[in-house]
């Protein structure tokens, strides 16, 4: 049972480019954080993907201790 959620979301992006700048900010802010990612679709040679753009197939969810939310809301502003 958990009494404290010490983990929040920072924000969610399918944006590869995007979400490693936002790690790369929080990391030269020293912050620690959590990503979980979810694959959006199978894309693959029988599935007919190829030659698509892989930069937006995944979703990233970046978490943040609750206690440094505002902190790294403003770092990767």
């Amino acid at each position: 049972m958990f009494f404290f959620n010490r983990w929040v979301e920072l924000t969610v992006c399918s944006d590869a480019v995007r979400f490693s700048q936002i790690v790369a900010k929080l990391e030269e802010a020293k912050i620690p954080y959590e990503v979980k990612d979810q694959a959006l679709g199978g894309r693959d040679r029988r599935s007919g993907g190829l030659g698509g753009s892989s930069r937006y197939n995944t979703l990233f969810q970046v978490l943040v201790k609750k206690s440094d939310l505002e902190r790294a809301r403003y770092a990767i502003r």
